[in-house]
C-alpha cells in the first residue's frame, strides 16, 4: 500500500533530481551532436568512394571514445528518467487510491 510517507518520498525524489536529469539530458544531446560533427569532419577528410568515406568516418579511437561517452551518458539519463517515471506512477496511484477512499466515504 502506498501511504503519505511514500508519496512524499516520491515528490522529494522528483524535486531533488530535476537539475540532475536536465543536466544528463543536455549531456546526451551535446555528445550526440559532437558525434555527428566528428563523423562529418572525418567524412570530409577521408579519401575514396562514398562507402569508404562513410566507414572511415565512424572508425578510429576518438570516435569510439566519444561514442562510449555518449552511451554512458545515455544510460545515466535513461536510468534517472525511468526512476522519475516510477515515482510519478507512485504519485498517480496514491491519488487514485485517495480518490477512491473519499468516494467510498461519501
Amino acid at each position: 500500500m502506498i501511504d503519505n510517507n511514500r508519496m512524499e518520498q516520491a515528490i522529494e525524489h522528483l524535486l531533488s533530481t530535476n537539475k540532475e536529469y536536465a543536466a544528463a539530458r543536455v549531456e546526451v544531446n551535446t555528445l550526440n551532436h559532437d558525434l555527428k560533427v566528428l563523423e562529418a569532419m572525418r567524412f570530409l577528410e577521408a579519401k575514396g568512394t562514398v562507402k569508404d568515406r562513410e566507414s572511415q568516418s565512424i572508425t578510429g579511437e576518438s570516435y569510439s571514445n566519444l561514442k562510449d561517452l555518449y552511451y554512458e551518458s545515455l544510460l545515466k539519463a535513461k536510468t534517472i528518467g525511468n526512476k522519475r517515471i516510477t515515482e510519478e506512477k507512485i504519485i498517480e496511484v496514491f491519488i487514485a487510491i485517495e480518490s477512491n477512499r473519499r468516494y467510498l466515504r461519501e
